[in-house]
């Protein structure tokens, strides 16, 4: 349970990560 939970928090930080960085122009203030 707690093993998913930290995985699924490291998957959700990536994609945070990857489309910050990818669309940069459209959210400067990186709020999403």
């Amino acid at each position: 349970m707690i093993f998913g939970l930290i995985g699924c928090a490291i998957l959700v930080a990536t994609v945070h990560f990857q489309l910050k960085t990818e669309w940069r122009i459209d959210w400067p203030g990186g709020v999403l």
